[in-house]
């Protein structure tokens, strides 16, 4: 028995299958939940002529996205739209529909978009990124202003919905909307001539991470500061809300939202799955306050099984600016040193014990969390007071 596992499809074989699926849904999701001015569905019959010279009109502008629903039919559809140079064109098909379909990556229909009202009608390069599965998703800037054709050539005759989004270049998935000179960060974990730099969104690095968000990479854009045992990120909220709204308005961002005092502090740390494993243990969940921001600190260890600690640690820093516009992530590999030997130690017996006994696990669990609480923070490394030192100097101005 496992704590968390991603699931193959049955299309699908082996672990990287297990691992594709949830990652196709993810960004999917991400597609269907672009801010937009405007949502428009549209039911388009299938009887339309679909040919480069009498394509389906597609009329959206910046900001705004489209869903397309097209019957079973055979055949190529080609959609025709006009867009600016620099807007970012993002196309997702989702292979999940109808609701009662199952998916099958041999009928998804392929994708390609072409600049139709060039001398030299040749489809666009495939998006850098998208190489694992290029044929299910395409976004990128589009070079050129004028009229594009978005080529679906069907594998069967299922029918299937089409995402079409236009995001213009301060889209909060492009633009965190703060400048690193208005970000002050002190010293003692990064070397001193570090300095913050901008990451951009990265589509195939973002596919590499299950739910929930955040990850290194399927982030919208931020500033980041890193090195081999540490990793920084300030985002905007908005984009965070882009990339995944649940997330955000019913998830772990809402949580640390209300997170107001130290009396609100929740039970249990956020980031229940993170990089496909699950909270297995965690202790010394805090409330930390600065003049710019809130959030919680704590110590974590994810696993996929039943498992006692074992280095490294996470230590964990999740903080919202006091606007809301703004999240703060920080990570760090420590390593708990000289710990109580039953902390780190599980016979296989007990292993077993917890696949029967939920109960057990839980009492296992607990006594991790009180050694974890009742450790000096000297017993780690890097040593906790220098770490939430360094936590308590960051300010956004």
């Amino acid at each position: 028995m496992t704590l968390w596992e991603p699931k193959p499809s049955a299309s699908q074989g082996g672990q990287g299958a297990a691992r594709r699926r949830p990652r196709i849904k993810k960004l999917l999701s991400w597609l269907r939940s672009v801010p937009i001015f405007a949502v428009i569905l549209l039911a388009v019959p299938a009887s339309h002529a679909q040919t480069a010279d009498n394509p389906i009109p597609i009329r959206i502008s910046a900001g705004e996205s489209v869903t397309l629903e097209r019957a079973a039919a055979k055949g190529d559809d080609v959609f025709e739209l006009r867009a600016t140079a620099g807007e970012t064109l993002a196309l997702a098909e989702d292979g999940y529909w109808p609701a009662s379909a199952k998916l099958d990556p041999a009928d998804v229909p392929g994708l390609r978009v072409i600049r139709a009202d060039a001398k030299d009608s040749k489809a666009l390069p495939k998006p850098e990124g998208f190489e694992d599965c290029a044929d299910w998703r395409w976004m990128k800037v589009l070079p050129t202003s004028g009229v594009y054709h978005i080529v679906v050539s069907r594998r069967s005759a299922k029918g299937y919905r089409l995402r079409i989004s236009l995001l213009d270049p301060h889209d909060p998935m492009f633009d965190p909307g703060i400048t690193a000179d208005r970000i002050s960060i002190g010293t003692g974990l990064f070397a001193l001539a570090s300095k913050l730099t901008l990451k951009t969104f990265e589509p195939l690095t973002y596919m590499d991470y299950c739910t929930p968000l955040p990850a290194d990479g399927g982030l919208p854009a931020h500033l980041c500061l890193e090195n081999e045992r540490a990793w920084l990120g300030i985002m905007s909220v908005r984009g965070l809300k882009n990339a995944d709204p649940k997330w955000v308005e019913d998830g772990d961002l809402k949580v640390l939202q209300g997170v107001t005092s130290p009396i609100a502090v929740p039970l249990k740390p956020l980031f229940s799955v993170l990089d496909d494993a699950a909270l297995a243990h965690w202790g010394r969940l805090e409330y930390f306050q600065a003049k710019s921001w809130r959030g919680l600190r704590w110590l974590a260890k994810y696993y996929q099984d039943y498992a006692p600690l074992q280095n490294p640690l996470m230590y964990v820093f999740a903080a919202i600016s006091n606007d809301g516009k703004y999240f703060i992530w920080l990570r760090v590999d420590i390593d708990y040193l000289n710990p109580p030997p039953e902390l780190f130690q599980l016979s296989e017996k007990q292993r077993a014990q917890f696949d029967d006994n939920q109960k057990a696990w839980e009492t296992f669990q607990s006594k991790v969390n009180i050694g974890l609480n009742n450790a000096s923070p000297k017993s780690f490394e890097p040593d906790l007071d220098r770490l939430d030192a360094f936590v308590r100097s960051i300010e956004l101005h």
